[in-house]
């Protein structure tokens, strides 16, 4: 064995490390395995071998075969809570090369409960040992279903195939207090290829406007409607329509895909919580 730019070495079977080339016991059998420890992290190697007869004899070297150590995960950075409402937080973080995956664990602070993995399939709180852990390259995800006005703390692992990083410090939030007023319900009015026509009816008088948002059935990010431009943008941005307009016609949409739609009001002390979800499908 070698690392690219360096000389060769033997593997010794019996402490499974590099030892200088010409010392070192042989492996022995037709066939077999061997762990070789000892490498340098994120470091290119290459491997050959070669038969020794009972007489001492060495037939020709294999073909050397390259590969590349893996690097510890990183320790996850720039961790963070925004958009935090009476039940869903947006979480997000910076990704690293030696990052694969992330372990979001959270917990009600106040109460110092068990903690619960993140589900990136369902962006909902699961049991430890449960649940898919977020790509580390998606460096965001909508956690829903949290309890209104309840102190919370996150913290993370990144992860890859070596093992996982040291945990963050907890981060702590806190949700805010349950949505006031009635809630909008949405419905589907007509759809073709590329759009949709969403109405609604029954806002309050003492409502001061209107939020829609969407996502592809299969996401977990969903988008606000931009009533003005007709189509889907970040949800980084709440695009507000006034209460007077009753439909909104959404543009730029994917052929024969299904989309979820919602909405939600604005009133005095704040937004409702958003209603029920509708589908629609492109033709």
């Amino acid at each position: 064995c070698r690392r690219f730019g360096h000389g060769w070495m033997n593997v010794d079977p019996q402490s499974n490390q590099l030892v200088p080339l010409g010392t070192g016991p042989v492996v022995r059998g037709a066939s077999g395995t061997i762990i070789v420890g000892g490498l340098e992290e994120n470091e290119a190697y290459e491997f050959t071998c070669c038969e020794r007869g009972a007489n001492g004899g060495v037939g020709p070297y294999s073909d050397p075969v390259a590969i590349k150590t893996a690097s510890r995960p990183q320790q996850v950075s720039n961790l963070k809570v925004t958009e935090i409402t009476d039940e869903a937080v947006l979480i997000t973080w910076t990704n690293h090369p030696s990052l694969q995956n992330l372990l979001l664990k959270v917990r009600k602070r106040q109460l110092n409960e068990e903690w619960f993995n993140v589900d990136a399939k369902s962006s909902k709180l699961v049991l430890c040992g449960e649940g898919r852990a977020p790509s580390a390259e998606s460096q965001k995800i909508h956690l829903q279903e949290l309890d209104p006005e309840t102190e919370y703390e996150l913290i993370s692992r990144g992860g890859n195939e070596i093992g996982w990083s040291a945990a963050t410090e907890p981060i702590v939030f806190t949700t805010q207090p349950k949505a006031a007023g009635k809630t909008l319900k949405v419905k589907c009015d007509s759809s073709n290829r590329t759009s949709t026509v969403l109405s609604w009816e029954g806002v309050e008088p003492a409502a001061f406007s209107v939020a829609v948002r969407g996502k592809k059935k299969d996401s977990n990010e969903w988008q606000s409607v931009d009533g003005a431009k007709n189509r889907l943008v970040e949800s980084s941005d709440t695009w507000s329509i006034p209460t007077t307009q009753t439909t909104v016609t959404i543009k730029k949409l994917d052929e024969g895909s299904q989309y979820e739609f919602s909405g939600r009001v604005l009133y005095k002390e704040g937004w409702s919580s958003w209603g029920e979800v509708v589908t629609v499908t492109t033709l």
